[in-house]
């Protein structure tokens, strides 16, 4: 739920800090258009395989301009994995059919 007014900004982030090499990653995404009724609302944050080990930190943000309204307010905050999109069914289809051509080749210059 947001109250953000004008000029005002609002985001989530991740902060990937690696204390061995000294590495960190910032990434964010705009929950500006958040809207002002409870509701559920999804924020990508991608977290990936070169992150393990890492220290991660999951913010919000919010940027007030002359006073205006600000406020995002967050509540039953969910982690989900998503799973990997899966091949196509085409795919598999198209890669058989190849396999078989090569076989159909093969046995053609054994014959000859």
């Amino acid at each position: 739920m947001g109250n953000l007014e004008a000029d005002s900004s609002a985001f989530a982030y991740i902060l990937s800090q690696d204390f061995v090499d000294g590495k960190e990653r910032f990434s964010s995404n705009d929950t500006t258009d958040l809207p002002e009724e409870w509701m559920r609302y999804f924020v990508e944050l991608a977290i990936t395989a070169d992150m393990a080990g890492d220290n991660l930190t999951f913010g919000f943000g919010a940027t007030s301009t002359n006073n205006n309204g600000s406020g995002v307010f967050y509540d039953n905050l969910e982690f989900s994995q998503v799973s990997p999109v899966p091949l196509p069914a085409a795919a598999w289809l198209f890669g058989s059919a190849l396999i078989g051509l090569t076989g159909l080749a093969s046995r053609r210059k054994a014959s000859a």
